[in-house]
Parts: structure tokens; C-alpha cells; sequence
């Protein structure tokens, strides 16, 4: 089982939707957007602070009755070849929900995980509109179609799920939100997230002003119509 975990939260009361959980952070990320709030785990190879995937399973074996949630996020998770494997054994010898956080780009490897039954809820990050994929992902001519197929296979499988933005000045701005909703609109949860300027991949993004918390919520309002239900986090 090789997965390379770069950190982690113990115990977490906002990663993971209505659970307790742990949270995971696994190295490497094919994309490169500037305004990644956990540009540690972006570069690809050994993590600075490596876990031992044994810890994880240790602790959430220890902590059963405590802990009913394991949120795995990265980087991108389905970058791992050994996701698959380590899941089976949190599966196996914890029995706790897992989240998964994805960018979407690989639904092949996302598809053999719900088949498997391995993951319990999906958080799908929704980058910008198509037309701004390149942009915002900082990687020249990047394919928005993968994104906007595994968004199709989590809304024909039975796992919760919910698509989500970074509202962040110059990409996610009310017209920009109306071409994603036309894009990957329809059931399920959409989530706003505000902005952080704190820590970034990339700083010139650091000298971004997040977008107010009125604002924020007029920006949800505006994308309501499209998604069973559209939140606000960060304000």
C-alpha cells in the first residue's frame, strides 16, 4: 500500500459534512492554480512531513465511536495509485465514512472507487468556466470535459456529493458563476466558498480582496434557481 500523505487533522468538526472526522492531506496536484489555499501539497514526490498510512488506520481503529468520518484531501487525491488499496483497508478495519475531495480531472479513477464502494460523499471542485479553465488552473490549455464528466457520474450514482467554487475576484464573479451554472447546473448541492488570501500558491494572489459576505450570499441567491440548494462557506 503506497500513498503518500503529506499531513493531518486528528479531529476535525468542518471537513466533513455532519461527522467527526480525520482529514488526510495527499501530496501532488496536476493543477496549479495561484489561488490554492494548501500550496504544500501541490509539488508532486516525497511529502516535507510525510504520515504513515499505518497511523492513519491506527488512530481511526483507536477512535472508533469517536471518529465516523475520514475526509481525504490533497492536493488531488485520485493521483495516488494507491488510493484504492489503502481505502479497501479503511473500509475493512474502521467501517467510517469517507469523503473524498477531487478536482474532477480524473473520473475514470473516480468511477472505480464509487464502484468499489469506497467512498461515501464527494466534494467536487468546480475551478471556473470552461472558457477559464486554463487560467484558473494555471495550466495552459487545460481540459474542462473530464470535470464536467464526473459531474454527470456523480449525479447517476447513489453518493452524496457537492460541487464547489472559490469565488475569487476575476474568476468567479456573477458572470462567470452564470456560465458554470449553465455548464454543470442541475441537482445536488452547490457550495460558494470565499476566498482566503492568506496562504497561496501563488502570492500575487495574496493581494486579492476576498469578496464580501453580502455579496457572497447575493452571489448564491443568483446561482439558487440552478442546484437543489446553493451555500456559502467562509463569511
Amino acid at each position: 500500500m503506497t500513498i503518500a500523505i503529506g499531513g493531518m487533522i486528528k479531529t476535525t468538526l468542518v471537513d466533513y459534512p455532519a461527522r467527526i472526522a480525520t482529514s488526510i492531506f495527499l501530496q501532488g496536484c496536476n493543477y496549479r492554480c495561484g489561488f490554492c489555499h494548501n500550496p504544500g501539497m501541490v509539488p508532486a514526490g516525497k511529502p516535507e512531513y510525510p504520515v504513515d498510512p499505518e497511523e492513519v488506520l491506527g488512530l481511526l481503529v483507536r477512535r472508533q465511536g469517536l471518529v465516523d468520518g475520514l475526509c481525504i484531501s490533497g492536493g488531488e487525491p485520485l493521483m495516488q495509485a494507491g488510493l484504492g488499496a489503502f481505502l479497501r483497508r479503511v473500509k475493512a478495519e474502521t467501517g467510517v465514512a469517507v469523503k473524498l475531495d477531487t478536482n474532477g480531472s480524473f473520473p475514470g479513477r473516480l468511477a472505480q472507487l464509487l464502484d468499489e464502494q469506497l467512498v461515501d460523499f464527494v466534494a467536487l471542485d468546480i475551478k471556473a468556466p470552461p472558457a477559464l479553465y486554463g487560467t484558473a488552473t494555471g495550466i495552459k490549455g487545460a481540459d474542462h470535459r473530464p470535470v464536467g464528466e464526473s459531474v454527470a457520474l456523480l449525479r447517476s450514482r447513489k453518493v452524496d456529493f457537492e460541487l464547489r467554487t472559490t469565488v475569487v475576484p476575476g474568476l468567479a464573479g456573477r458572470g462567470q458563476l452564470a456560465e458554470i451554472c449553465r455548464w454543470v447546473g442541475g441537482s445536488g448541492v452547490y457550495v460558494l466558498q470565499r476566498f482566503r488570501p492568506d496562504v497561496t500558491l501563488d502570492p500575487a494572489s495574496a493581494s486579492l480582496h476576498p469578496v464580501p459576505c453580502d455579496e457572497m450570499e447575493q452571489l448564491a441567491g443568483f446561482c439558487a434557481p440552478h442546484f437543489d440548494r446553493v451555500l456559502v462557506r467562509g463569511c
